[in-house]
């Protein structure tokens, strides 16, 4: 028989661990309050996000290495903000600290004011991985309620979420179908339904449309900004399409090769809402190029 804690997405069940633990640790969580999240004062008005001077080495088979170097960075909150570089430079290894799956070696990190550790014990995040990893064997709103379902809170408020999100999402019509009914735009957009229902604070997204073909991504991007913008969730999107980043992102860092450190922080000047017309657009082209050019190691500063 099939263990749905032991069979769910690697990183969700890290996202899920100590899911009865208080950010104290003193109490459990009761699973009605799972989009509250304890804010210290200090979060009012300030970064939603704020790493200072962070760094994350590790060991490997070949020896040491340094994945990240004194990262400097605040995100604030409502934001799009995009993280882009090469294969390599620590992109995702940066999401996974903030979202309290890999742990800092120098340097400080305050998600909401807090540690990662509390937000996530709070379940402020909400997160979509490269594969939708969705399970084959579960219809789509039964894929969508997993995290209530880890956290012990499946009810009818539950149920009603995962409608919301699905119709968010444009999937209310496929909720009883199986993955394997589904394309592959669908499914990724299984996967944001999933990581939206439990109303987190800050959604982290790992290359999210990667494998999707260019038409299908034009149109998940589109997609995307139109649920940020219902939302107002503050989003945090890895990808090394520079095009993406321009489109999506009201502010872009650039990571240098590994290790990763922020060669510049660029703020997107294309107004909202943007549509795929807007990258034939002189601005859109120009924002690129500068994009392109830091990638490149050219203009920083």
């Amino acid at each position: 028989m099939l263990n749905e804690k032991r069979d769910a997405p690697l990183e969700l069940r890290r996202l899920e661990r100590d899911e009865h633990d208080a950010p104290d640790g003193s109490v459990g969580i009761d699973p009605q309050h799972l989009s509250r999240v304890p804010v210290s004062d200090a979060a009012e008005g300030g970064p939603c996000i704020r790493l200072e001077g962070a760094g994350v080495h590790f060991e490997s088979n070949a020896g040491p290495v340094e994945a990240l170097r004194d990262i400097t960075l605040d995100i604030n909150d409502g934001d799009f903000f995009s993280l882009l570089g090469p294969s390599g430079c620590g992109k995702s290894t940066l999401l996974r600290v903030v979202a309290d799956v890999v742990p800092l070696s120098t340097g400080r990190v305050t998600v909401l004011g807090a540690s990662p550790s509390v937000a996530r014990k709070a379940r402020s995040f909400g997160f979509v991985f490269q594969d939708a990893a969705l399970m084959p064997w579960r219809r789509v709103i039964d894929n969508v309620l997993l995290p209530m379902e880890l956290a012990g809170a499946v009810d009818g408020a539950a149920r009603k979420a995962a409608d919301e999100v699905l119709e968010l999402v444009g999937l209310q019509g496929r909720k009883r179908a199986y993955p394997k009914e589904l394309s592959g735009g669908m499914k990724q957009r299984v996967s944001i339904a999933r990581a939206l229902v439990t109303k987190p604070r800050i959604l982290l997204m790992d290359e999210p449309f990667g494998a999707l073909d260019e038409i299908t991504r034009d149109k998940m991007n589109e997609e995307l900004l139109t649920i940020w913008s219902s939302t107002g969730t503050t989003t945090v999107f890895v990808t090394h399409s520079i095009p993406e980043a321009a489109f999506l992102s009201r502010r872009v860092a650039v990571l240098t090769p590994g290790p990763g450190r922020i060669r510049d922080v660029v703020d997107i000047a294309l107004p909202y809402p943007r549509s795929r017309e807007i990258r034939d657009t002189v601005p859109f082209l120009s924002t690129t190029s500068r994009l392109r050019a830091l990638l490149a190691g050219d203009g920083a500063g």
